[in-house]
């Protein structure tokens, strides 16, 4: 289990609209339980960054995988998160599905961290050949 994640970059799709933070992980005093922080990069940069945006709680699985996110309800560029879901890797990557409460209705997307964002789309190609 990861013990700490970031802060590193934070990509979030929300419907039609992209956002680009960051994402930091800091461990509470229950073990797979983390403060999650999000904030905006530092001269385009996730890596010197203090973040101190709390928008929620998440509790890990073994695997890294989030068993429950509470949120703290802060606002971040406009949204409040309701739910979270995904994984985290030790790699310093990670992705899911997060919902947020944005009035008059909630809206559902996807998060990716680390890495350079969230992966394109590329077509599958069958390799031909012999069976």
């Amino acid at each position: 289990m990861i013990t700490s994640f970031g802060p590193t970059t934070l990509s979030i799709t929300l419907g039609n609209n992209s956002l680009s933070l960051c994402i930091q992980l800091t461990q509470t005093a229950t073990r797979g339980q983390f403060t999650v922080y999000f904030g905006s990069p530092g001269q385009g940069t996730c890596s010197n960054v203090t973040l101190t945006n709390s928008v929620g709680t998440v509790t890990l699985n073994e695997d890294n995988s989030i068993a429950s996110f509470s949120s703290s309800n802060n606002r971040v560029n406009g949204h409040t998160w309701t739910a979270m879901g995904g994984s985290f890797s030790t790699n310093g990557t990670g992705s899911g599905s997060v919902t947020t409460a944005n009035n008059p209705t909630a809206t559902s997307g996807t998060w990716a961290a680390g890495g350079t964002g969230m992966p394109v789309p590329r077509p599958h190609h069958a390799k031909g050949g012999a069976a």
